[in-house]
């Protein structure tokens, strides 16, 4: 279990990634190549799996920046990004919640959300904020299921282009 984070009731294991699991997380991230095509424009590449386990925004320390590996009979099949305290203390900022294709539309996204909400609150944050494409309309419609409203849009701008993003957030406690 990674700080806390308890997603034993969706049948996974939790494991904090770094640097040396970046071959494990490009593979997964393969598995999940429809996301960073509609996202990003291409397929993902080692680069990209590198920046997702170090990059954090400046002034955000390294131990509030957590990239957790899900895991389900030791395979890696989903990833969470979260940032403690962020952009303010009371707000945990969620970068990214992806699973392997094939386990989507059951229930795990919800499961994995409600189990990161409840870790969040214990830990004194009130709000969770991220930012949903566009372009990503199954994206957009699962977080407003889960009570994310819009806050804001956003340009995003890639290497490849540009995306207009939805900022969302979702206030409890």
């Amino acid at each position: 279990m990674v700080g806390g984070l308890d997603v034993t009731a969706a049948s996974l294991a939790s494991q904090q990634l770094g640097d040396p699991d970046i071959d494990e997380l490009l593979a997964f991230m393969s598995t999940c190549s429809g996301f960073f095509e509609l996202v990003k424009g291409y397929p993902p590449e080692r680069e990209d799996a590198a920046q997702l386990i170090q990059d954090r925004p400046e002034g955000l320390s390294a131990a509030r920046k957590l990239l957790i590996g899900l895991r389900r009979d030791g395979g890696l099949v989903g990833v969470l990004e979260v940032l403690q305290g962020y952009p303010d203390p009371k707000t945990w900022y969620l970068g990214l919640l992806l699973l392997d294709p094939k386990l989507r539309g059951g229930g795990l996204g919800a499961a994995v959300y409600a189990a990161m909400r409840r870790w969040a609150a214990a830990h004194g944050a009130r709000r969770i904020q991220l930012v949903v494409q566009e372009q990503n309309p199954s994206a957009l419609a699962f977080w407003r299921a889960m009570g994310f409203r819009e806050i804001g849009r956003a340009e995003q701008t890639l290497r490849t282009g540009s995306n207009r993003v939805l900022r969302m957030a979702h206030d409890f406690g």
